[in-house]
């Protein structure tokens, strides 16, 4: 059963109004090994959807592209640099589309795109608790420590 979470907002609504938008996307869990935190980002401010809102790496998978390939791709255009490891978590069902989220480690400290990110870092379960995020990033979060401690 894929885990289903319907919690609304301002920004959600604009996403789930956009029928351009494809409906899969992956996501990347980026974990350091050495404190098991992980790689977040803040959204620019001038992004169209969830300006200033924390998340994930990940995008909208292109045509003809596998989930894995989605990620490995976002890794390199956002953090300029490459998969280490890749390995499926679980796929999420929000606001009408499909999010594949994967544990990753990368193969170097990540270098992000400023266009794309106001602020990023290295943080830990209780850091993420506290924060604001996009769509529904804390519960992918939350369920990962829960179900990788």
């Amino acid at each position: 059963m894929i885990p289903v979470y319907a919690e609304a907002g301002k920004s959600l609504r604009s996403v789930v109004e956009d029928k351009s938008m494809k409906s899969e996307a992956s996501s990347a869990i980026i974990v350091r090994d050495i404190d098991r935190k992980v790689f977040l980002a803040r959204r620019s401010l001038r992004k169209q959807y969830s300006p200033g809102e924390w998340e994930m790496v990940g995008g909208v998978m292109e045509d003809g592209e596998t989930a894995e390939d989605c990620v490995a791709r976002e890794i390199r255009e956002e953090l300029k640099c490459e998969l280490a490891s890749l390995k499926f978590f679980r796929s999420y069902k929000f606001a009408e589309k499909e999010f594949h989220v994967f544990e990753v480690k990368l193969d170097s400290e990540p270098r992000p795109n400023v266009q794309d990110f106001e602020e990023w870092g290295w943080f830990d379960e209780n850091s993420i608790k506290e924060m604001n995020f996009a769509l529904n990033c804390k519960e992918r979060l939350l369920d990962y420590f829960e179900e990788t401690h």
